[in-house]
């Protein structure tokens, strides 16, 4: 993450104050904007808990399952609601593990004490111009927030060529080690330009759901939207706006979590053992990345203190749906 696209306290503090405003209004194509899956979980028969615990009677009208996990029986699975589905691809260093689920025993796990740790899983959105993506995420209670973690990301490769891709991301806010993230939409490759959020808790100890809804532009038209929820509150509903330039986002990949970071804070973006002095918040200019694991003692002499913490994170009850 360039040193451009850090946000400065003072403009962190002020979208802070946004939270559950609304930015402007949804076209026909994607209404409501409000959240859609708010409580809706996956059972362990691969099956969504459709009207219970507050997920909604059905699948929302005009929308089509792309896909669902619960990752019970220790697996991925190629049913959903009793209907044959692709199965979701975990990243590497993401396992299914039985030992913590939401709603169920299991979940996909990652062990995050490395520069772009964390779990993640993949899809995609085949030829639906929308897609809504419900999951639930937990961190171990000593997690703590530092300059990036993912939680969605659409992504699209032509003739293996990357060309754009559209990342909801969470950025540093607080500090180093801080327990809260500043949520932002963030697009990057033909187009570029943060959409940016509120502050919020970055969750650790406790189980959180996601929602994201991604409706890319047409290539080169304003009328793309994005809509964050967090457990069903809203902090990013924005139309007509331009997410993928003139690229269309057809067969686009979906990611899901991933890519924690820590980057390295000097005076003059050097490295410390290279003539950079450590700053003591992350600001100033990037020395590149955290090196080998945080959980090194002692930390590598190019890294400045204080170390990221080293810590489990899971995802379950995933949902993709799309139109």
């Amino acid at each position: 993450m360039k040193n451009w696209l850090k946000v400065i306290p003072v403009l962190a503090l002020l979208l802070g104050s946004m939270a559950l405003a609304k930015w402007g209004n949804a076209t026909d194509l994607v209404s409501p904007t409000t959240s859609q899956l708010h409580g809706c979980t996956v059972s362990a028969t691969n099956t969504i808990n459709f009207g219970s615990s507050g997920c909604p009677s059905a699948l929302p009208s005009g929308w089509t399952l792309i896909t669902c996990e619960g990752f019970e029986g220790g697996t991925t699975h190629k049913t959903c609601d009793g209907k044959s589905v692709p199965a979701l691809v975990l990243a590497y260093g993401t396992t299914v593990s039985c030992s913590k689920g939401h709603t169920g025993n299991c979940s996909s796990v990652g062990l995050v004490n490395f520069q772009g740790g964390g779990p993640a899983v993949y899809s995609n959105n085949g030829n639906f111009g929308t897609v809504y993506i419900s999951f639930w995420e937990w961190k171990d209670s000593n997690a703590s927030m530092n300059d990036e973690l993912f939680i969605a990301d659409m992504r699209k490769n032509v003739s293996g060529v990357f060309k754009q891709r559209i990342i909801t991301d969470r950025f540093n806010w607080g500090g180093f080690n801080s327990p809260f993230a500043l949520v932002v939409v963030e697009p990057q490759g033909n187009h570029v330009g943060n959409i940016w959020g509120p502050g919020v808790a970055f969750g650790a100890g406790t189980w959180f759901q996601w929602e994201v809804l991604y409706h890319p532009n047409t290539p080169g038209v304003l009328d793309g939207t994005i809509e964050v929820y967090l457990n069903g509150t809203t902090l990013i509903n924005k139309s007509g706006v331009n997410l993928n330039g003139a690229i269309s986002m057809l067969a686009s990949a979906i990611q899901i979590g991933g890519n924690y970071g820590k980057s390295v804070w000097t005076n003059n973006g050097e490295r410390p053992n290279a003539g950079g002095t450590c700053l003591t918040t992350p600001t100033g200019k990037e020395a590149g990345f955290w090196s080998g694991a945080f959980n090194a003692k002692p930390i590598n002499s190019g890294n400045c203190s204080p170390a990221p913490p080293t810590f489990h994170m899971n995802q379950d009850d995933v949902i993709i749906m799309g139109k």
